[in-house]
């Protein structure tokens, strides 16, 4: 019979590659922790409009208030949509370079420092 998992054995499974990319790598992982951020920040921002939704089409008196309320919501969930896609590329963009970079520097060798 199979032994179920606790929470506190999944969630020291989910934090120990978090820890060791902290200790191979902070800025990567800083950088990477930005992006997680802005995600869960906007998602959270989504959802509390999505819940606003129904009390306000629930208050609308006439087909054409209905109408103007979907109309609001919509544009500003594309424009929100928009604006954060192009967000999160910059700071995806931005994380990769950071990886990068902090991965290359001080593994690379001058040619002239080889004895000869």
């Amino acid at each position: 019979m199979a032994k179920a998992k606790t929470k506190t054995t999944e969630a020291t499974a989910a934090a120990a590659p978090i820890a060791a990319m902290m200790a191979i790598n902070p800025a990567a992982a800083a950088a990477w922790n930005e992006v997680l951020t802005h995600s869960t920040a906007f998602v959270n921002a989504r959802m509390t409009a999505d819940q606003e939704l129904p009390g306000r089409l629930m208050s609308c008196k006439t087909p054409v208030e209905v109408m103007e309320v979907q109309t609001e919501f919509y544009s500003k969930a594309f424009k929100d949509y928009s604006e954060n896609s192009a967000q999160m590329a910059q700071l995806v963009t931005k994380a990769t370079e950071t990886t990068f970079k902090e991965m290359m520097s001080g593994h690379s060798r001058a040619y002239d420092d080889v004895p000869v």
